[in-house]
């Protein structure tokens, strides 16, 4: 299962690629909003995980531009 992890909080980052990368999860980060939307169009991943407060494209604004091109199932926490 490949799996985008956005986050730009280094700490909070480093805590989920190390527990995925340790179920065996293929994981790619971005840090901003901009780059996730580049690696969202580039690959297929299985699932996104989503912080809100992201520089450059804010999380919400992301998952709207997302939806308006992909069908989308949101979970929010």
């Amino acid at each position: 299962m490949k799996i985008i992890l956005v986050e730009d909080d280094r700490t909070t980052a480093a805590l989920l690629w190390d527990t995925l990368t340790d179920h065996r999860y293929a994981v790619d980060l971005a840090r901003d909003g901009q780059l996730a939307l580049e690696l969202l169009m580039q690959w297929n991943y299985a699932l996104i995980l989503l912080d809100v407060l992201i520089p450059k494209m804010d999380g919400i604004s992301l998952c709207r531009q997302l939806s308006s091109q992909f069908k989308l199932f949101v979970v929010q926490c």
